[in-house]
């Protein structure tokens, strides 16, 4: 369960900073470039239906996103979307500080399937863990720092985990939702990391 937590986390990473980029630039290009980053980052095929953007409300919807599986598995996708909504605040965003009113994801889907030892997200994470090491190293940069994220509104909804083991058996649990205020507005930010 705990690569699903890092997985989810992860994902919801991704879509803040892809909220802040669709204030920037148009939906069509946001779904291009989420799709080709996606599968390059996670080793898995990345779809989106569809990227809305309101430059005006500084707001961005992300519409059936999927994460497929890594090779070696079958089955339904690792991870899917029914729909992610994020806002911006655009006065108290800086190049340093990305202040968001809102995040919503609603429809969460994860499906874990174990083949032996090894499970999708295993092999998820370790590919990413090997892209952002190669990112990593070709940056030849010094100290940077870090963009820190204040999200006044998150709200994880209508979700459902089920594992396929070749082991265990099948199963599938219907997740609690999250509702979280405040996050980051104490310390000044929080760090991607946190």
């Amino acid at each position: 369960m705990k690569a699903i937590g890092w997985i989810i986390g992860i994902v919801a990473v991704l879509l803040v900073a892809v909220g802040v980029y669709v204030v920037i630039n148009s939906g069509a290009l946001l779904e291009r470039a989420m799709e080709t980053y996606g599968t390059r980052y996670l080793g898995a095929p990345v779809a989106v239906d569809e990227v809305a953007v309101s430059l005006t409300e500084g707001s961005s919807t992300v519409s059936g996103l999927k994460v497929g599986n890594p090779s070696g598995f079958s089955g339904p996708p690792a991870f899917q979307l029914a729909a992610v909504n994020v806002t911006l605040d655009p006065q108290q965003t800086t190049s340093e500080l990305i202040v968001l009113k809102s995040v919503t994801i609603d429809g969460a889907e994860v499906a874990a399937l174990a083949r032996g030892g090894e499970t999708n997200f295993k092999r998820l994470m370790d590919h990413l863990n090997r892209e952002i090491g190669a990112a990593d190293q070709a940056e030849e940069t010094g100290v940077q720092s870090e963009v820190k994220l204040i999200i006044d509104r998150f709200a994880f909804t209508n979700a459902r985990a089920s594992i396929d083991s070749d082991l265990l058996g099948q199963a599938v649990v219907d997740l609690p939702d999250v509702h979280l205020h405040d996050i980051g507005r104490k310390t000044g930010g929080a760090t991607v990391g946190e």
